[in-house]
């Protein structure tokens, strides 16, 4: 889209994507746009405009006029090729187009001003916010609205362009008059000076301004400058006006001129203004958008009750604190920070607050009535920190914290409290905001991952510890790894970085994965609690009951978080016990369905279930009801809710590797082969491949007392995944196995499954005469038992089979057949993968336009699915249409994308093929000593894994020919062995890094499912 940016306030400027417009033949033309963009609300009549810019013409001359300016206009804006256009054009009616594209300065000017008359605050001449706003707009204001834009000879433009002038000028002036009061009760001379002198640029004779520059300049000591300033001024007067100065400016002169002393006093607060902040002893990092927040609810005079809860080290006090020194001057008596750590009992919070204020605790009253008298009628920021203890100290007396709170909202409405708790204090009118660590970088570190303010933090308060600290690249990873341990938690990453007195980043990082004792730290001055991550927690713990302890506990079994379903089954925690965690910033919650736990709260946990002795029982029911869930997913993965249960599945993968971990640890290899054959086909679809063939061999390895049904199951999904990966003689051994057995149990099923593996095998070996052989015994089987998904399976084999054979009209039958059934059972993963053997046949054919629909109509069932292997397969065929198409660089996309999925699955085969491809994107680029030396590093891989057979040869030797036939044998022999010497991460690293953005793809079959 093409962005027209207007600058109206002052001199003209128009811009097109950053560049000057030019090009206006008429003065006229820039009038005719500034009223049409300024007036956008409505379209404005032809007749209307003709008699606005030239009322002294005849109607024709006019409306001649109008066009001539029009179309000059649009040239120079480029209105005919923006899309949407600027401007719509009837036949009588002219509109600035609304929705297009374009930003306009008195329109965000307004904007501002009127964002701060609608902002909730108790005053605006106190709201740090509107202030923000008005200097923002005030930027915006250079000057006169169209200043130096003259249209002499049309009185309606002129009146038009003066009656805004006027409103804007007033409007920015009333903002400066603003920002000069707002600094200077603040006591911000030099600011409130500068907005002064912008008024009086504004209006040489204003004396609002003059006197205010008076002041200023007399509270600084500039006594001199401050009666020279009334000079000025009545000159100004007497010049412009013919008058002398009001009677106020007269008085103030006179005060100065009279006074002894070298200014006048910095403005007071109330004579019960306070202020009682502790020093900070370093920045604030990381908290900038949390601030702004905060200090938005602290302006807001509904909001008098703002409780900050977060777990223990989240950072609560400290932002807390940082708000409201930034928010002190809004309230007209000030802000009191209470600390309340040391304070064990509700009825300790009336003197603590009292003495927070310096107010003398009387002892003939009671401190709670004390307090009320005192905070009736003032308007004060209360700071209550570490409220928790008290509410767990008192969560049954009627006389306690929550009572007294709420006395103090009801009686003094000038009073409002932010709180710091772990716990939420569930009262009327509490407003949650709920802190979460410092963002932190989510994988391996990147250029720039110094930016994340947990490594900030970490950076700085190492250079603490350790002097000249820097991060380089052997400390880099494991700053990082720290941050994601501690999900940015900022009292574990401060002392983690003070552990660096004695150890390495990357000791730090291994001790902290294991053990939570290792953030520690023996500086004197830091309360007890926050010495280690343990005693901050320990804190919390003591708060519970033993309810609550008991489940917290056993939560620790769960990873990646979990639902409340789960959490019944595994932990018999109710609801109200969920929210009563949840209240005490011990658990989280994602607001839709899920719960989590901290890391480093759950090691805490975990170490408190062993501690109780319930750490195996509790496993072992975690272990269970994720069995039962696997294995209820399992069927309905090729079903019409397959998406959903794989989305499930994604989502609980932590949960189901800790249940496959446990029955690991206990040798339960039953249970282990049970889960691992349910969720053999998800880690295949999302392309863990690697890992599923671990869950799977090892149990089979150890032991065969297991039901041969159960170890049929196992060997065969073990046999897919390793075919996936290109061990074909593993996974035809498998396989086989898992035949036999089926046989014996007399299984149709299981046998049909059996066949269609080691049918889909030997079409991969192209063995074509077995295959069909095992294939159609197999889609035999399926139809005898009428299951429609595996016959639908079976036949989109066969059809590549005969695509690859060059039978296309019988690879499109199979194919449509496939279709066929995969819609009636709604199989998405099935109809994606039919859809693109069709969309084969038709790039074999030539036709272009109908492989890429097909093709694309296959992504996009494969990405909704995020079956990574399928996508992986099918990318290379998309490249290799718009290969065929001249479309160089969307072909290099797809197959980069293609090598990537296949890189991540280590899926050899994948990655001979896609290294294919790169060879013949290199040909097309003429870069032939590249073409050669990836020819020999696929080829080694080819070799290896005995593909040569599964290749089209026509398409495999041309490539080779070509490459030969351009290159003589000598440089071609060099550069075919250098590639051949490549390791396979030499050689994707090389295919990756040369493609470049304008080369071409190539030709790669996508395998069949």
């Amino acid at each position: 889209m093409t962005r027209l940016s207007l600058a109206l306030l002052g001199p003209t400027q128009l811009t097109l994507d950053g560049q000057p417009v030019a090009g206006f033949a008429y003065h006229k033309a820039r009038a005719l746009l500034a009223y049409l963009v300024v007036e956008a609300d409505r379209p404005h009549q032809r007749d209307t405009l003709a008699a606005l810019l030239w009322p002294e013409l005849p109607d024709e001359a006019a409306r001649h006029n109008l066009r001539q300016a029009l179309t000059n206009l649009r040239t120079a804006i480029g209105d005919a090729s923006a899309t949407p256009p600027f401007l719509l054009i009837t036949r009588d009616t002219i509109q600035f187009n609304p929705a297009s594209d374009h930003e306009l300065d008195t329109s965000a000017f307004l904007a501002l001003l009127r964002a701060c008359n609608t902002h909730a605050h108790r005053r605006l001449e106190r709201c740090r916010s509107c202030a923000a706003r008005l200097e923002q707009a005030l930027t915006l204001y250079r000057g006169d609205f169209l200043a130096g834009l003259s249209v002499g000879d049309s009185a309606p433009f002129e009146e038009w362009q003066l009656r805004l002038r006027e409103r804007l000028h007033r409007q920015a002036l009333d903002a400066l008059i603003h920002l000069a009061d707002y600094y200077a009760r603040r006591g911000d001379d030099t600011r409130a000076r500068h907005y002064a002198q912008r008024q009086l640029e504004l209006e040489p004779w204003c004396e609002e301004a003059h006197r205010q520059l008076m002041h200023l300049l007399a509270r600084g000591g500039q006594r001199s400058a401050a009666l020279a300033q009334y000079e000025a001024c009545r000159r100004i007067l007497a010049r412009d006006l013919g008058v002398e100065p009001e009677a106020e400016t007269k008085a103030l002169y006179e005060h100065i001129r009279d006074t002894a002393s070298t200014g006048l006093p910095k403005p007071k607060r109330s004579a019960h203004s306070v202020q009682n902040f502790p020093a900070q002893t370093s920045l604030l990092i990381g908290r900038e958008a949390e601030l702004a927040e905060l200090g938005s609810l602290l302006e807001n005079p509904a909001c008098r009750l703002i409780t900050i809860t977060g777990p223990g080290g989240i950072g609560k006090t400290r932002l807390a604190l940082a708000a409201a020194a930034e928010q002190a001057d809004v309230f007209a008596d000030g802000a009191a920070f209470v600390p309340l750590q040391a304070i064990s009992s509700a009825a300790f919070l009336a003197p603590a607050i009292l003495a927070a204020l310096d107010v003398s605790l009387q002892r003939q009253r009671d401190p709670r009535d004390q307090v009320l008298d005192y905070l009736r009628g003032r308007e004060l920021l209360l700071v209550l920190d570490n409220l928790e203890q008290l509410l767990a100290a008192d969560r049954n007396d009627s006389e306690g914290v929550a009572a007294l709170l709420t006395d103090i909202l009801q009686r003094a409405p000038g009073v409002t409290l932010l709180v710091t708790s772990r716990e939420r204090l569930a009262l009327r009118g509490e407003w949650l905001f709920e802190l979460s660590g410092l963002n932190y970088p989510s994988g391996e570190p990147v250029n720039g991952f110094e930016g994340y303010s947990a490594v900030l933090l970490f950076v700085q308060r190492a250079g603490q510890v350790r002097r000249q600290f820097a991060l380089v690249d052997s400390e880099a990873r494991a700053v990082a790894r720290i941050c994601r341990l501690v999900e940015g938690l900022p009292l574990a990453i401060e002392l983690a970085a003070a552990a660096l007195r004695t150890r390495s980043v990357t000791a730090i990082a291994a001790a902290i994965e294991s053990d939570l004792s290792a953030l520690s730290t023996a500086l004197r001055a830091t309360p007890e609690r926050q010495r280690s991550m343990w005693a901050t927690f320990e804190h919390s713990w003591r708060l519970l009951s033993a309810e609550e302890r008991q489940v917290f506990a056993q939560l620790s079994v769960f990873r990646g978080g979990f639902t409340q379903d789960a959490a019944a089954q595994v932990a018999q925690a109710s609801p109200q016990l969920l929210a009563a965690l949840l209240d005490k910033s011990l658990l989280r919650w994602d607001g839709v369905a899920r719960y989590d736990l901290h890391e480093l709260v759950r090691q805490y946990a975990a170490e408190k279930l062993e501690q109780a002795g319930e750490a195996e029982e509790s496993k072992c029911q975690h272990a269970a009801y994720y069995l039962t869930l696997a294995e209820a997913a399992a069927p309905q993965l090729r079903g019409v809710d397959q998406l959903a249960w794989l989305n499930q599945l994604d989502v609980e993968h932590d949960n189901m590797r800790a249940a496959l971990g446990w029955f690991a640890e206990v040798g339960d290899v039953e249970l282990s082969l049970r889960c691992g054959v349910a969720l053999a086909r998800f880690w295949e679809i999302r392309g863990h491949l690697t890992e599923g063939r671990r869950w799977l061999e090892d149990p089979l390895g150890r032991s065969n007392a297991i039901s041969a049904t159960l170890r049929a199951a196992a060997l065969l999904e073990g046999a897919g995944l390793a075919h996936d990966q290109g061990d074909h003689e593993q996974a035809l051994a498998m396989g086989q196995e898992s035949l036999t057995l089926y046989r014996a149990l007399g299984a149709n099923l299981g046998s049909a499954k059996a066949l269609q593996f080691l049918g889909f095998a030997a079409q991969n070996h192209g063995d074509y005469p077995q295959a069909a052989v095992l294939l159609e015994e197999s889609l035999a089987r399926y139809l005898a038992i009428g299951d429609q998904v595996g016959s639908a399976d079976v036949l989109t084999v066969l059809g590549y089979m005969a695509c690859n054979q060059g039978d296309y009209r019988q690879a499109h039958q199979r194919f449509t057949e496939s279709l066929a059934m995969c819609r009636e059972q709604q199989n998405k993963l099935g109809l994606a993968w039919a859809l693109a053997g069709l969309g084969e046949i038709a790039h074999a054919q030539g036709d272009y336009q109908q492989a890429l629909r097909l093709g694309q109509e296959s992504l996009d069932l494969f990405r909704e699915c995020a079956d990574k292997l399928g996508l992986a397969w099918l990318l290379p065929l998309l490249g290799s249409i718009a290969l065929a198409q001249a479309k160089y660089a969307q072909a290099v996309i797809w197959l980069e994308e293609s090598l990537t999925l296949f890189q991540h699955q280590d899926n050899r085969p994948g990655i001979a093929s896609c290294l294919m491809g790169f060879v013949s994107i290199a040909l097309a680029q003429q870069r032939l000593d590249r073409a050669a030396r990836l020819l020999g590093a696929a080829e080694v891989r080819i070799a290896a894994l005995s593909m040569l057979d599964t290749m089209p040869r026509t398409a495999h030797e041309r490539l080779v020919a070509a490459c030969r036939a351009q290159l003589d044998d000598a440089a071609f022999t060099v550069a075919w062995t250098e590639g051949q010497a490549m390791s396979l991460e030499q050689a994707i690293a090389y295919a990756l890094e040369g493609s470049g953005a304008d080369s071409v793809s190539s030709v790669a079959t996508a395998a069949p499912p």
